[in-house]
This record gives structure tokens, C-alpha cells and sequence, in this order.
């Protein structure tokens, strides 16, 4: 069955791809373990999942993380995520620890869609949906430092890491994706374990 792409506006496009596999394990359940939280919590809404500070007092960074994950292989990945905006406007996605020279994040805002900075060792990328969400993606290269950490930051007003931890930070996120590919393909759910997609041929 054919795959119909209307993203662009008037005339679908054949969408075809290559083979890919989402690394991520748990793709869509934020609130599982899988997940590390910094100063955050996870709330389920329908079909939606809540990012918000954990209204601890103080002030802090507030984060979904993935740590300590291994790439197993050296090459070129795209960590994608969907985010949509309920309060705060900047979103900072963090390569950690593979092969980073500390310059491995890059800030979006999803307010105005576009990217305010782009990492030193990332490509990033931003692109709006008509339902409200934003997909953004980075895509960086690991050759020798093949442990890291993926991370998503809620910025303050001002682009700035520190929060005031008093609930009020929140994005909804939804689907995240990690590839051995140059740039994010489209989405591939997984539950417990990755997933691959075949790729697409094209025959008359």
C-alpha cells in the first residue's frame, strides 16, 4: 500500500525510505523507568504525556533524560522527539558524552519555529505540524565515545537552563526516535524493545 506525503501542500509525493530502526525502546511511555527524570515529572493525558517541573521549591534544570545509553556502533544518529507548547517556548536537546566537545546542544523555539543554536557537533532541525506539534531533531557523529546521554531541557523565559521549580514549566512530548541515519525518518513506535522498518522499493 502506498504511503501518500501531504505535508508540503498540494499534490501527495510518494513517500518512500530507507530501512531504519528506532532505538529508542520505549518510544511513547514517558512515565516508564526507562526514562530518567531531572526535577520532572511525567503526567499522562489521554493520549498526550505531560513534561513538567516536579514544583519542588528552589529553582534547577528541568529534564527528561536518557543516560548511560550505548550506540553500540560508531557512525552518524538522529535523536528526533515531538514536542508540542503549553508554557515555556525554548526546548534545548543535548548529545551527551558521545564524542562532545560540550558544545553537543542545540535550542529550539517552538513558539516562533525555528532554532536559536545550533551545537558545534549537531545538525538540527525543526519542522511544524498542523496539529500544533513540532518535530525536532538533532543529528550528531560518534566514532569513539560510544556511551552517552540523550536530553531534553525545558528552558526558562530567557533560553536559560535554571527553572523556578514551582510547576508552572511544562511541554507536551510525544514519540522519540533514535537512528543510524543522517537525518530523522518517519516514526517508528516501539514498546519494551527497538523496532526496524523495512525499506521501500519502487517497481512498474
Amino acid at each position: 500500500v502506498p504511503r501518500l506525503d501531504y505535508s508540503d501542500g498540494g499534490c501527495p509525493k510518494l513517500l518512500t525510505e530507507v530501512q531504519s530502526e528506532n532505538l529508542i525502546e520505549y518510544s511513547e511511555d514517558f512515565s516508564d523507568s526507562y526514562w530518567d527524570k531531572t526535577n520532572s515529572i511525567i503526567t499522562q493525558q489521554g493520549d498526550e504525556y505531560l513534561l513538567s517541573d516536579d514544583n519542588s521549591g528552589g529553582s534547577g534544570i528541568v529534564a527528561l533524560d536518557k543516560f548511560s545509553f550505548d550506540l553500540g556502533s560508531s557512525g552518524t544518529y538522529t535523536y528526533s522527539i515531538f514536542v508540542k507548547r503549553v508554557a515555556n517556548k525554548f526546548i534545548q536537546l543535548i548529545s551527551a558524552g558521545f564524542d562532545s566537545d560540550g558544545s553537543g546542544y542545540s535550542v529550539f523555539d517552538i513558539e516562533n519555529g525555528h532554532i536559536t543554536q545550533e551545537g558545534t557537533n549537531h545538525i538540527a532541525r525543526i519542522k511544524q505540524y498542523p496539529n500544533g506539534y513540532y518535530r525536532l531533531s538533532i543529528t550528531f557523529t560518534s566514532t569513539i565515545d560510544l556511551v552517552g546521554g540523550l536530553r531534553l531541557y525545558i528552558l526558562n523565559e530567557n533560553g536559560e537552563t535554571t527553572n523556578t521549580l514551582d510547576g508552572t514549566n511544562q511541554v507536551i512530548i510525544a514519540n522519540a526516535q533514535l537512528e543510524a541515519q543522517p537525518q530523522a525518518t518517519s516514526y517508528i513506535p516501539t514498546n519494551v524493545s527497538t523496532q526496524q522498518r523495512g525499506a521501500d522499493s519502487v517497481t512498474n
